[in-house]
């Protein structure tokens, strides 16, 4: 950007808050629209200087949003927030306090839905002032939300909000959710808009979709990736995990490009429950306004002919396997859409390496690779395990877990795809939670056939010691991929976080291995 833009966004942070571009507002500017109940009506014409639906942040003069969440009722917090000198609380109308309160109070029908509204009123709705491109999905939705901020700059400053990070210019805040709840996504818009960010990739999951938290989001793009088995331990039924993911497509007025892989047969549904409003479609098997074909794979990366409405371009990318040529398309296709230069965003292609922990290269002192990569669903193992394997040139050890406390019915699904295509499985702990690791390897055995588990299968509890074993195992042209956790840098048991990071521990023992191979004092095993 210009120096007079950073001048001006300098400006901006001087006045308002760090945390996103915001202003007082009064009670009755923020309710609008909402039926509600109040305790008097001079209250509407009072001004809010803050609020906060946690009431461990609520100050002096904070108003306070008693919200339902999944696991938790800020119903419950009322008389702490009030403890701590509330200016009023805001809560359902059906909630019966059993006491008088002491406090101004506004009842609504429903205050979760409230939170995810106002969120973006109380940030100046930061979304209509920059193009947003809704990413949902089962897989593909990082790198593909990655590739389009790639190929989007430094023509349009993009920004990007997603599993990995909330990242733009220079600016990389971690994130608890794929999608952030309603206040902190809005805050970050904000903060985006201040340093002068004009289009935006949001990952929108399932459940970011299912309980609200975009509500306000003015999307004017929306992505569909593909849908496969994930998450049905929250969903329950498949049905409720598209319907979920299909709002994106149906409920927000401001959409007018729809993306969608008609490859996917979920894809498809989409497209026919659409109806006759734009849609774009992108493929590697049929001809649409996007269509890649001639697809060549090999260690060096990928390359392909892309039919890109009515004209042909070739496109060579160092990202490895046919699934990421459905995320390529889909970038290219978003960007296209949203009016960029197709010529000037394919030049840009060859120089994306990729993001932290999908499909991420080491090389290991011993010859082999190493592919740290975060599929944790039954197809995301499928498309890496099967696109991989035309390419060996020695063996296949795929290390993987399952995490706790989540969809027990894909275990064993996943470990008899990772058998099938692998030549050696190493099975492991990946954030066990309050399940017990052996129990969880268990079900994940129990889709292996005796002969495997005998012959070419490890159960190793202990992630750190499996993964020091798998790179011992490794040698020459084999491929080692470490499966489940990818960019994550924690390891949750119990109720506990632990950090442990995939990528760190390969490195370290790789560290080891090349300073006992210099030694010449190189021991039969390395261990952790």
């Amino acid at each position: 950007r210009s120096r007079e833009n950073f001048k001006i966004a300098d400006t901006i942070k001087r006045f308002f808050p760090h945390e996103g571009y915001r202003s007082h507002m009064k009670l009755g500017q923020l309710l609008e629209g909402e039926p509600f109940k109040v305790s008097s009506p001079h209250l509407l014409n009072e001004e809010v200087k803050s609020w906060t639906d946690r009431s461990s942040d609520v100050q002096e003069g904070t108003w306070f949003i008693a919200a339902r969440g999944e696991t938790i009722d800020g119903h419950t917090f009322i008389p702490d927030a009030i403890a701590r000198k509330a200016a009023g609380v805001i809560f359902e109308d059906s909630f019966d306090l059993n006491a008088k309160l002491r406090v101004p109070f506004v009842t609504v029908a429903n205050t979760r839905r409230l939170v995810n509204l106002i969120s973006s009123r109380w940030y100046r709705a930061p979304s209509r002032r920059m193009h947003v491109v809704g990413v949902t999905g089962t897989n593909g939705k990082t790198t593909t939300a990655f590739l389009i901020r790639h190929l989007m700059n430094p023509t349009v400053p993009t920004g990007v909000i997603g599993t990995v990070e909330a990242g733009w210019n220079r600016e990389h805040l971690p994130l608890s959710n794929t999608t952030p709840g309603a206040r902190e996504l809005n805050s970050i818009l904000g903060r985006m808009v201040q340093d002068g960010i004009r289009h935006c990739a949001l990952e929108v999951s399932s459940h970011a979709l299912k309980q609200g938290r975009v509500d306000g989001i003015y999307f004017q793009s929306a992505l569909f990736t593909n849908l496969t088995r994930d998450h049905l331990d929250y969903h329950k039924t498949f049905e409720d995990y598209f319907d979920s993911k299909s709002k994106l497509f149906f409920e927000f007025p401001g959409i007018q490009n729809r993306m969608i892989n008609l490859d996917d047969p979920y894809g498809k549904r989409l497209w026919d429950r659409l109806g006759p409003v734009k849609k774009i479609g992108f493929s590697i098997r049929t001809a649409t306004d996007y269509y890649a074909s001639d697809i060549q794979c090999d260690l060096e990366g990928t390359r392909f002919s892309l039919a890109c409405r009515g004209r042909r371009f070739r496109v060579s990318s160092p990202l490895l396997c046919v699934h990421n040529v459905y995320n390529l398309v889909a970038a290219i296709a978003s960007c296209v859409e949203a009016g960029a230069d197709p010529e000037g965003i394919l030049e840009r292609v060859s120089s994306f390496e990729g993001v932290p922990g999908r499909l991420e290269r080491i090389r290991l002192p011993n010859g082999a690779w190493a592919f740290i990569d975060y599929a944790h669903s039954p197809d995301a193992i499928l498309n890496i395990t099967s696109s991989l394997a035309p390419l060996k040139k020695g063996r296949i050890i795929t290390l993987f877990g399952c995490g706790g406390n989540r969809d027990r019915g894909k275990r064993p699904v996943m470990g008899k795809i990772a058998a099938d295509f692998s030549d050696y499985v190493i099975l492991t702990s990946d954030n066990p939670r309050e399940e017990a690791p052996h129990e969880i390897l268990r079900q994940i055995a129990a889709g292996i056939s005796d002969e495997k588990m005998a012959h070419s299968v490890s159960i190793i509890e202990d992630r750190r010691q499996a993964l020091w074993k798998a790179c011992q195992m490794a040698q020459g042209n084999d491929m080692l991929l470490v499966l489940g956790k990818g960019h994550e840098d924690y390891q949750i048991v119990g109720r506990k976080k632990y950090h442990f990071s995939d990528s760190v521990e390969i490195k370290e023992w790789a560290k080891r291995y090349s300073r006992a191979f210099i030694s010449n004092n190189l021991p039969g095993v390395l261990t952790a």
